[in-house]
Order: C-alpha cells, then structure tokens, then sequence
C-alpha cells in the first residue's frame, strides 16, 4: 500500500470546492493510504463530513502548527486545535515554511509535540539547486544534516508511532518542466536517508517506524518513476492533487 499525500496549500478558495475535492479525492479508493491535507479553516467541516470515510486508508492531515503547546501567538494554531478538528497526520518543516524563516530548532520542536500528542509528522526535507549542482554526494551530505538536526533528540517509545520523511527537492517543487531524478538516483536517496535514520535509531525497526516518500512536480506521468518497486513509499503531492481527475490517474497508476 503506498501512501499519497494531497496538499492542496492555501487552496480551494470556498468550503464547497473543498468538500468536492475530497470527495472525488477518496473516491474509490482501496489501494492506498490517502492523506488529505487542506487548509485549516476547513479542516473541521470536512471531518464532520467525511468522518465515517476517514479511517484506516483515508486520512485528515494539516499543513503546519506552532512550535509552541499554546501562547500569546497572534494567527498561529495549535496542536490541541489540530487535533481537536480530526486531524492524525501533520505537515512540518516544508520548503516554503523554511522560506519564512522556519529553522531546524522549530522544526525539531513541532515533530516533538506532533509525537507528544500521538500525530504522525511528515517531515519534509530537501536540497536547493545549489546543492544540487554540486553533485549526488553533496545532496546526501545534506539530507543527512537536516534529519539529525530535525530528529534530535526525539524518543519513539511508543513503537506503534510513526514518522514519514517526505525528500521534497526544492529546485523540483512547482517546476513541470525540470529534469527529475532517475530511478538509481532515487533509489540512492532513500538508502542513504535509511542509513542516517538507521543510525540515529539504532534500536528501531525503521522500515516499520519510517516511511520514505517522494515530492516536487510529481503528476501522472512521472509517479512511476518514483514509487513502487523498491522505490519511494509514496508521494507527497502539491499541484497536481488540486485537480480530481489527474490525482485519481496517479492513483491508478502505482496500483
């Protein structure tokens, strides 16, 4: 079973359009564990809705939290609101928080309230083109900093939670037209952040505890190339899960 995550970041502009997009989203679905994750304003309409679809393969997630339990935080939301609108499943440290200046301290205090809380975080971690440019190794050299600075000192004592790491490229996220990763590259990456996390959980199953996805530009023609067959455990997907027709095609296509 692959995992897809829909992002739909700061879209649909009305509570109607997001409750037909999740209902055409889960529509069918028996192969994967789908993640829905919408704005926060319709997070809680759209459990109340759906509540009796949202179990084991379909689930509600939300796209960011505060670093903080509670506070003076003037627009923030917090954990207990997340939780408290249905939500099992959190979006942390994406590229476009990081732009706003989200460090890896920030980052590493919401995974630990995510967890506090029994949520599952979704970690994002990625490399500029920069990096990119400097070769395959350099890439690994950096996801393996970004997870040990994100992953400090956190403690999965209950061995039934989880964490999924989502590599999103940064250079790739919202750019069809750039040349992707091959599939030995991919399948590089995910070894070598296997590695580091195997390194810092040394006592854990990771292939239970972790799963491993893929994100950036991801559409019906290139899901392949970076799910299944030993690949990636599934997708984090942005633009292309706001459009029904073209997110139920990825579907079908690692089916």
């Amino acid at each position: 079973m692959s995992i897809l995550i829909a992002n739909w970041k700061m879209n649909p502009d009305s509570l109607n359009k997001a409750e037909l997009l999740f209902a055409q989203e889960i529509k069918n679905n028996t192969k994967h564990q789908i993640i829905i994750c919408p704005p926060h304003i319709w997070l809680e309409s759209l459990y109340k809705k759906y509540k009796k679809y949202i179990q084991k393969n379909i689930g509600l997630g939300c796209q960011n939290i505060n670093h903080e339990e509670n506070g003076a935080h003037t627009g923030e939301v917090s954990i207990k609101m997340i939780k408290d609108s249905g939500c099992k499943y959190i979006i942390i440290g994406h590229s476009e928080r990081r732009a706003t200046g989200e460090t890896q301290e920030i980052i590493n205090q919401k995974i630990q309230l995510t967890l506090k809380h029994k949520l599952t975080p979704i970690l994002c971690i990625g490399e500029p083109m920069v990096i990119k440019q400097q070769g395959l190794q350099s890439v690994k050299n950096y996801l393996e900093t970004q997870l040990i600075e994100c992953l400090k000192n956190i403690s999965l004592a209950d061995k039934k939670q989880k964490i999924f790491i989502a590599y999103e490229p940064i250079w790739a996220i919202g750019n069809f037209a750039i040349q992707h990763l091959n599939q030995t590259e991919i399948l590089e990456i995910k070894q070598s952040i296997e590695l580091t996390l195997q390194n810092l959980f040394s006592t854990l199953n990771i292939h239970k505890t972790f799963k491993i996805l893929y994100g950036g530009s991801v559409d019906e023609k290139n899901i392949k190339t970076f799910v299944g067959n030993n690949l990636m455990d599934g997708s984090l997907i942005g633009t292309s899960s706001l459009n029904p027709k073209t997110f139920q095609t990825i579907c079908k296509q690692i089916n």
